[in-house]
């Protein structure tokens, strides 16, 4: 098929249109030609998609044709080095194998009094701010909570001597990959540009107190421990291989942190946002937590029981998803995507977040109708792709961005990002 194209600028392409609002240039052509086209940004090509059929094919289907191998994971290193989420093939299976026990659902059930107790010191805090009519920064206070958490749950309670410059450091790191994504003109790290000299700073904090935690746990091997942390746990399974893994180790724990506080804590303001700006939904998904909780905390059995919270949820994260764009490379100098569905009902289609309409749940089955591929919460392994297509329940919206380097073999970028000018971040 003919793929429609964005000629742009001489040499530039459409890279300073892009680079200055990246959501509202795919939102303006995605109108126009709303399953895929391509663009440049300086000698780099994309295609970009916003088609659910194209999303299954390359980040399931297909998998094994499609990469990590791009300048978005190549900057995302930056920060993350070898982390598993940010790798693929043997490296990534060799990752997955270690994290994987932390991260399934009986072991994050363990967790819970800790999220309870996070979460009951923020709303503490929030009863006090409306007793007294203050305003309170609830993007602020759900950063801090996950920070609680992930630190809680990833290091046994050893918080950081500022937790404030660590979640500082974070936000600086992951602004200057951002920034040098979108830039076609970049200074090697090296270089000592103020850019360069702030991410050095923050680079330095961070591995600072995540080193120290992980020499602290090294040492104390073998002793005894009432629980049993995230980190405690990756080196008792590394076994006599952990001292020499230190900085294996360290990535896994940047990546983990990043989705555990930054994309989490994300992630739960836009649920805030929503609710709060529909305010007949806030309070049905009141009134269902009245009814079902009766008062008392909730519990992991729960979830099946609060079909429209959990409705909620997942078309908040289908609609402002923390991560928007997924991205591959294309490993065979060729690739060809299937034919998209001719009627265009695997289009991501915004609107607003109701009860009916986007939600469209069915009178008996408690669950949203969605369709397929538009929701895949933070991406998904290739090796768990026969399972994830019969879990419906946990899916983003997603699409296809691809890019050809100049002198260079095809590649391709898959990208769930929403074609839609977003609100200013809560």
């Amino acid at each position: 098929m003919e793929i429609p194209f964005i000629q742009g600028l001489p040499v530039l392409g459409s890279a300073i249109e892009f680079q200055r609002d990246p959501l509202a240039f795919l939102r303006k052509h995605e109108a126009r030609h709303p399953d895929l086209f391509g663009f440049r940004v300086g000698p780099n090509t994309l295609y970009f998609s916003n088609n659910a059929d194209y999303a299954q094919h390359i980040l399931f289907k297909n998998f094994k044709n499609y990469g990590k191998q791009n300048l978005m994971y190549r900057e995302m290193a930056i920060l993350f080095g070898g982390a598993t989420s940010v790798v693929d093939g043997d490296r990534w299976k060799a990752g997955h194998e270690m994290i994987k026990p932390s991260l399934a659902m009986k072991r994050v059930t363990e967790f819970l009094p800790i999220i309870e107790k996070s979460f009951e010191d923020m709303l503490t805090s929030w009863e006090k701010h409306a007793a007294t009519g203050e305003a309170a920064d609830a993007s602020a206070d759900l950063a801090a909570a996950t920070m609680s958490i992930i630190v809680n749950t990833m290091f046994g309670s050893n918080m950081p001597d500022d937790p404030e410059l660590i979640g500082r450091s974070f936000r600086d790191i992951l602004g200057i990959i951002v920034d040098r994504i979108l830039s076609v003109v970049k200074f090697p790290l090296a270089v000592p540009t103020p850019q360069n000299l702030r991410y050095r700073r923050a680079i330095a904090s961070i591995d600072g107190f995540i080193y120290r935690i992980i020499d602290e746990k090294l040492r104390s091997q073998g002793e005894p421990a009432g629980f049993q942390d995230i980190l405690g746990e990756w080196i008792e399974s590394l076994g006599s291989a952990a001292e020499s893994s230190r900085k294996r180790l360290r990535d896994e724990v940047i990546g983990i942190f990043v989705a555990g506080h930054g994309s989490s804590a994300t992630f739960l303001s836009w649920i805030f946002y929503h609710l709060a700006t529909q305010p007949e939904i806030q309070e049905e998904v009141a009134n269902e937590l009245r009814g079902v909780l009766g008062g008392r905390t909730t519990e992991a059995a729960d979830a099946g029981r609060l079909p429209l919270t959990r409705a909620v949820i997942e078309e908040s994260m289908r609609l402002t998803p923390p991560g928007w764009v997924i991205s591959r490379s294309t490993i065979r100098a060729r690739a060809h995507l299937p034919a998209a569905n001719a009627r265009g009902a695997h289009r991501y289609r915004p609107r607003p977040l109701r009860t009916r309409g986007t939600l469209r749940r069915p009178a008996n089955a408690g669950e949203p109708v969605r369709v397929r591929f538009q929701l895949i919460p933070l991406g998904r392994p290739p090796s768990l792709s026969d399972r994830g297509e019969r879990n419906r329940g946990r899916r983003r919206r997603s699409g296809e961005l691809a890019t050809k380097s100049r002198g260079r073999a095809g590649r391709a970028l898959a990208s769930g990002a929403r074609a839609l000018r977003l609100p200013q971040r809560p």
